[in-house]
């Protein structure tokens, strides 16, 4: 129903060389993630951008670190992608989305205490 999205490609969930691999830290230990999804889009101007979505559930251990990790690679890389999104469901079972380009997204990111107050925040939208 996206024309624009002209393919997709489902990244591996372990760490491997074909993986898009995003540090993130909890305590002292280094780890990567891999977000879920890559999508190629064909912009306006005909040339191709990437993006990448990865849904989380808030009960895991990782559901802060994640998003923490993801919002510095946003803030390093954040140009070579269209969009680099975050996406749980909200308190009504709705699937809400942290748009990781946004400066105000990665700022309440990094200071959150709970996934919960990001999903339900304000900086926080409805997936669509």
């Amino acid at each position: 129903s996206r024309p624009q999205v002209i393919g997709w490609y489902r990244n591996p969930s372990h760490a491997t060389a074909q993986s898009i691999r995003v540090p993130y830290k909890v305590g002292e230990t280094w780890s990567s993630m891999q977000p879920d999804f890559i999508f190629v889009s064909r912009v306006k101007s005909g040339d191709f951008a990437a993006s990448s979505l990865d849904p989380h559930s808030s009960h895991l251990a990782d559901a802060l670190p994640k998003p923490a990790g993801l919002a510095d690679f946003a803030e390093r890389h954040g140009d070579a992608y269209l969009r680099i999104d975050a996406l749980d469901e909200n308190k009504d079972g709705k699937l809400a989305v942290l748009n990781m380009k946004d400066p105000q997204v990665r700022a309440a990111v990094k200071s959150a205490s709970s996934t919960s107050d990001l999903y339900n925040g304000p900086q926080a939208i409805l997936y669509e």
